[in-house]
C-alpha cells in the first residue's frame, strides 16, 4: 500500500541522502530534515516532500551513503493512493489525511481534519467498495515542502 504517480513519465526525480535509523519502502511519502535526509513522514505531516521510488536500504550510522530516488510531489499531479478502508463514491472531492507507515501509507477516509490530500477519483482498475482500494488523489499545496505559488 502505497502513493504511486499516474504519470510517471512527468513526475521529477531527485536523489536524497536518507537519515538514520529509517526504513523507507516505494510508495512512502517523505519530508527532508533539516540536514536535508528523506525521513518518513509522520501521521499527517506538516511537509511531504515526496514519495518514495524505490526501497531504502536501513542505515544506522555516519557516514550515510545510500541516496534514495525520491518522485517529487507538485500541486496537481495525480496519484493513485490506497483507501484506509473501503473505497465509496462518497470520498469523492473531499480532503483528508493520511496515515503514514513504512510500506503501509493510506488515505484516512475517517479524517477530515488534518487534510492532505484532495480525492479527484477512484481507480478503475478496483470494483467501488474495495477494502483498501486505490483512490486517485492530488496532494494540498501548503503541505508540499518548498512549494512556492505560481
Amino acid at each position: 500500500m502505497a502513493f504511486i504517480p499516474l504519470n510517471p513519465t512527468e513526475v521529477v526525480t531527485v536523489y536524497v541522502p536518507v537519515a538514520t535509523d529509517q526504513t523507507i519502502v516505494v510508495g512512502d511519502l517523505v519530508y527532508l530534515n533539516g540536514n536535508s535526509h528523506a525521513t518518513i513522514c509522520g501521521a499527517d505531516p506538516a511537509l511531504i516532500f515526496g514519495v518514495a521510488a524505490e526501497t531504502a536500504p536501513h542505515e544506522t550510522a555516519a557516514p550515510l551513503v545510500y541516496k534514495v530516488p525520491v518522485w517529487r510531489i507538485k500541486a496537481g499531479d495525480q496519484w493513485a493512493a490506497n483507501c484506509s478502508t473501503t473505497t465509496a463514491i462518497t470520498q469523492l472531492g473531499v480532503q483528508y489525511g493520511v496515515v503514514c507507515t513504512s510500506g503501509a501509507t493510506t488515505v484516512d477516509v475517517s479524517d477530515t481534519t488534518n487534510d492532505r490530500v484532495l480525492v479527484e477519483g477512484l481507480d478503475s482498475r478496483d470494483v467501488l467498495g474495495t477494502s483498501g482500494g486505490r483512490l486517485i488523489v492530488s496532494f494540498i499545496a501548503t503541505n508540499i515542502q518548498g512549494f512556492v505559488a505560481a
